[in-house]
């Protein structure tokens, strides 16, 4: 009987890795810190910081062994928890975080949309009488865009619409008084960056 005590020593020696393995992995869990929301920004002048934690941190040192930010577009994934990203094309990006157990199962977190826009600048915005219709015209640096167009007389609010072109003919009903009146346009590109732009007048056309 003795001499089978140093056999069952070294058998169980020799499988403890395949017990390892069969252990139910722990409970791991990620959390995006930065960025929190879906976000913004502006090509080539703002970076995006991300940021990711793996809970519980004692995990890092005893179940994961490899984890990664995935941002499409790049050609490979960032190592580590921590990524300063720059963005020198418009467009939206996809971003995901990775984390690798030891047994090779892989964790995703949700994902996290950039849309990447150019600085967006409008103005030149112009009125002119033609056969007394008043006519508005004005400028964006962006060709998908959306305006809000307001015509106020008196603090009211007289004509209001939206449209998709920059230019807008008020309807013949409409007659500028030679009196204070307000046109108000906001614009809005395809990533929700948005221009004001306000023109006030006194100029009668009717």
């Amino acid at each position: 009987m003795p001499i089978l005590l140093p056999l069952i020593f070294i058998f169980l020696t020799a499988c403890s890795d395949t017990l390892l393995y069969n252990e139910a992995t722990p409970h791991i869990s990620i959390d995006i810190i930065s960025p929190l929301y879906d976000t913004v920004i502006v090509v080539e002048t703002q970076s995006v910081y991300f940021r990711a934690s793996i809970n519980p941190p004692l995990a890092l040192s005893t179940t994961i062994s490899r984890f990664y930010w995935d941002i499409s577009s790049r050609s490979r994934p960032y190592e580590g928890s921590l990524r300063t990203e720059f963005f020198a094309d418009t467009g939206y990006y996809k971003a995901y975080f990775y984390a690798v157990d030891i047994l090779g199962d892989t964790l995703k977190s949700k994902n996290i949309t950039i849309g990447v826009s150019k600085a967006l600048a409008c103005g030149n915005l112009g009125f002119e009488c033609i056969d007394g219709t008043a006519n508005f015209k004005w400028e964006c640096n962006d060709i998908k865009m959306t305006y809000d167009f307001s015509y106020k007389y008196r603090n009211f609010d007289s004509y209001v619409t939206t449209l998709d072109t920059n230019f807008l003919q008020l309807p013949e009903n409409y007659q500028l008084r030679a009196d204070d009146w307000e046109v108000r346009i906001i614009a809005t590109n395809r990533f929700g960056l948005t221009e004001t732009l306000n023109l006030t007048e006194n100029t009668p056309c009717y």
